[in-house]
C-alpha cells in the first residue's frame, strides 16, 4: 500500500513544478488573483557591460525576475494556504498576528497596545502642550481644534491575542498617556477606543470584522455619528442629520471588512459570518449649517471619505492624510500638504480634526503641531 501511495505523492510533487512550463495562455493558474499588499513594479534592466561588471545589472535582473516569473501569485498563494491551513502561520513578510479563534491582527497595533512602543509621560506631556498651545491660538480665531482617537482591534479584541503578547505588555502604553494627559490639559477630546469598549457588549451587531483591522461599516458609523454630534455641541449648530438605521446584514462582506485577510494572500478565501451594512442618508433643512472641517489622520478617517459621509456633512471633504497628501472628496491632490498654505488653509476652517487610530499613536500628531506652531511664530500668528 505504501508504494503507490509514495508514486502518487511524487506524481503530484511533479505536477505542481511543472507548472511554470505551462504557457501563461493555457494556464488557468495564470488567473489566479494578484497578490495584496504589492506596490512595486519591476521592469527588466536594460543591459550594458558597466552594470554586468559591476553587478548592478545581474541584481536588477534577479529582482525583475524574482518578482515577475510565470505564476508567482498562484505559488505563493499556496505556499501561504499550506502555512495559514496546517499551522497558523502567515507569510512572515505581512506583520500579521493570527490570534486565538483565528482572529486577525497587524503587529503595528499590537505593538501600540502592549506598549513596546511607548514614547513615554515627559514626551507626551511634551506633545500635548504644543496641542493645547495650538488649541487655544485657533480659539482665538474661533477655530475650534478636536482631538480624535477612534478604536483599536488590539485593545477591542485583546482576548484573543496570542498569549505571548499578553505576557509581554507593559504597564502603560501611548493611549493611556495620551488620552490621561488630553483630559488633563484640557483638550477637545473625543475618545472612541474608550466608548466602543462600553459598546462591545451592547452592540447588535459586530464593531470590528475577525478578518479586517478597520471598524466595521456599522463601527464606522458610530463613530461618524459620535463626531458629528460632538462638532454639533461644540459650535452649537445643527448639521445635516446623519441616518444609518437602515441596515443590511449579509455574509458578503464588503472591503475594509477583510483587509488582513487579503495580506494573508491566501488561495482560497476564509469563511464569513454576516456583518452589518448601513445605508446612509442625509436629512437636510434651511437652518442646518454645514461646517468647514479639516481632518489630518490615517487610514480610518479615509474609511468615512470613501463612503461619502464628511462631503455630506461638512462643507467641503477635506483630509490630509498622515499630514503629507491632501484628498478633496476622496480624490488625491497632486500638491503634497507641505508645499500647500497651511496657514490659508487653516484659516479658512471652523473646525480642525486631528485623527488616530491604535496603529498610529506612536507617531501622532504627524509633525502638524511642530510645523504649525513653528508657522504661527514665524508669521506672528496671534
Amino acid at each position: 500500500m505504501k508504494t503507490p501511495f509514495k508514486k502518487i505523492l511524487f506524481a503530484l510533487l511533479m505536477a505542481i513544478l511543472l507548472v511554470p512550463l505551462i504557457p501563461a495562455k493555457w494556464s488557468t493558474f495564470s488567473k489566479t488573483v494578484p497578490l495584496a499588499g504589492e506596490a512595486l513594479i519591476f521592469k527588466m534592466p536594460s543591459f550594458s557591460f558597466s552594470g554586468y561588471f559591476s553587478r548592478a545589472y545581474q541584481d536588477s535582473f534577479s529582482d525583475y525576475f524574482s518578482h515577475t516569473f510565470h505564476n508567482r501569485a498562484f505559488y505563493i498563494r499556496a505556499y501561504n494556504e499550506i502555512n495559514y491551513d496546517l499551522l497558523r502561520f502567515p507569510s512572515s513578510s505581512s506583520g500579521i498576528i493570527i490570534g486565538k479563534k483565528d482572529f486577525l491582527f497587524l503587529r503595528s497595533y499590537v505593538d501600540n497596545y502592549i506598549g513596546s512602543n511607548c514614547l513615554g509621560k515627559r514626551q507626551i506631556e511634551k506633545n500635548v502642550g504644543l496641542l493645547k498651545k495650538i488649541q487655544d491660538s485657533l480659539k482665538r480665531k474661533n477655530i475650534d481644534l478636536i482631538i480624535l482617537f477612534t478604536p483599536g482591534k488590539a485593545s477591542f479584541y485583546s482576548e484573543y491575542l496570542p498569549d505571548k503578547y499578553l505576557e509581554n505588555k507593559k504597564d502603560s502604553n501611548n493611549y493611556l498617556l495620551y488620552s490621561s494627559e488630553l483630559i488633563r490639559q484640557g483638550i477637545n477630546f473625543i475618545d472612541l477606543n474608550k466608548y466602543f469598549k462600553i459598546l462591545k457588549s451592547k452592540s447588535k451587531y459586530p464593531l470590528f470584522s475577525v478578518w479586517g483591522t478597520h471598524w466595521t461599516h456599522y463601527g464606522m458609523s458610530i463613530g461618524a455619528d459620535t463626531v458629528i454630534k460632538y462638532i454639533e455641541k461644540i459650535r452649537a449648530i445643527k448639521m445635516p442629520d446623519f441616518d444609518y438605521s437602515s441596515i443590511k446584514v449579509s455574509t458578503d462582506i464588503q472591503k475594509p471588512d477583510y483587509d488582513v485577510e487579503d495580506l494573508l494572500n491566501l488561495y482560497f478565501p476564509l469563511a464569513h459570518t454576516p456583518l452589518a451594512y448601513p445605508n446612509y442618508s442625509y436629512k437636510r433643512n434651511p437652518t442646518n449649517y454645514k461646517p468647514s472641517v479639516l481632518v489630518i489622520g490615517d487610514s480610518y478617517w479615509g474609511n468615512l471619505c470613501y463612503k461619502g459621509i464628511p462631503q455630506n456633512v461638512f462643507k467641503q471633504d477635506i483630509f490630509w492624510r498622515y499630514f503629507k497628501d491632501e484628498y478633496i472628496n476622496n480624490i488625491r491632490q497632486k500638491t503634497p500638504v507641505l508645499n500647500l498654505n497651511i496657514k490659508e488653509k487653516i484659516l479658512q476652517q471652523d473646525v480642525i480634526i486631528i485623527e488616530a487610530t491604535e496603529e498610529n499613536y506612536n507617531n501622532f500628531p504627524y509633525g502638524f503641531s511642530e510645523h504649525v506652531d513653528f508657522l504661527f511664530q514665524k508669521e506672528k500668528f496671534n
